[in-house]
């Protein structure tokens, strides 16, 4: 976790989610949507207000090279608001109130993203998160740049007992070897599956693939 802290830089971003211009953006939404929601869970998020916050996720089914021979694939993704309008962390149940400060602290397991209760398009969808929670807390935002519209990027889905809704003016995703572009993440979800192929299809045989939790968790429906 922490290589995917230091080398995601800082950047600046020209649009809600930069596109091609081939194919609709809300494609590569929903397919980092799906990559996410799947196996992955939240496990930290970083924030460097007023210029952008840091989501962090694991298990999370885009490919990205192993860092040694005897290790799978990376799973690690960030999404990075830039320039947030509005950033809130949602709970439900007994969460203490300062359950996000334990999560940043490493103090907590991650929480898994309910799979029908994550969104990066839906503006109406993300704003009932908010207003079904518990409890709430808004980190403050400089009045210049709060505010939120539907023209701005959205981050937002529950978790479990907690939640995240986030509105800025543009969405930047990550992972150990730097930024992916929206072609990047069909590219690297496709390889995952090939990967993931090939992990099942070695799991018994001679040469086993390093042990892959993601994988091993996505249990094929029939022999491949």
């Amino acid at each position: 976790m922490a290589v995917l802290r230091e080398r995601a830089q800082p950047t600046t971003s020209g649009g809600p989610f930069l596109d091609s211009g081939i194919r609709p953006v809300s494609t590569y939404l929903d397919t980092l949507k799906a990559a996410i929601t799947d196996t992955g869970d939240w496990s930290w998020w970083t924030s460097n207000l007023p210029d952008s916050f840091q989501l962090e996720f694991g298990r999370v089914q885009l490919w990205c090279p192993p860092t040694a021979p005897t290790k799978p694939p990376s799973s690690q993704v960030a999404l990075r608001l830039i320039r947030p309008r509005s950033v809130v962390f949602l709970a439900n149940g007994d969460q203490p109130d300062n359950w996000f400060e334990a999560l940043q602290r490493d103090e907590l397991r991650p929480f898994p993203p309910d799979r029908d209760s994550f969104t990066l398009t839906d503006h109406a969808e993300a704003r009932r998160f908010v207003d079904g929670a518990a409890k709430t807390h808004r980190l403050p935002i400089e009045a210049a740049s709060a505010g939120a519209s539907d023209n701005c990027a959205v981050v937002a889905f529950l978790a479990g007992p907690v939640g995240f809704y986030g509105v800025a003016d543009a969405l930047e995703i990550y992972n150990l070897n730097g930024r992916l572009l929206p072609t990047d993440v069909e590219a690297a979800n496709a390889k995952w599956w090939e990967n993931w192929r090939e992990y099942w299809r070695r799991k018994d045989g001679p040469e086993p693939m390093p042990y892959d939790w993601t994988c091993e968790i996505t249990i094929p429906a029939a022999p491949e």
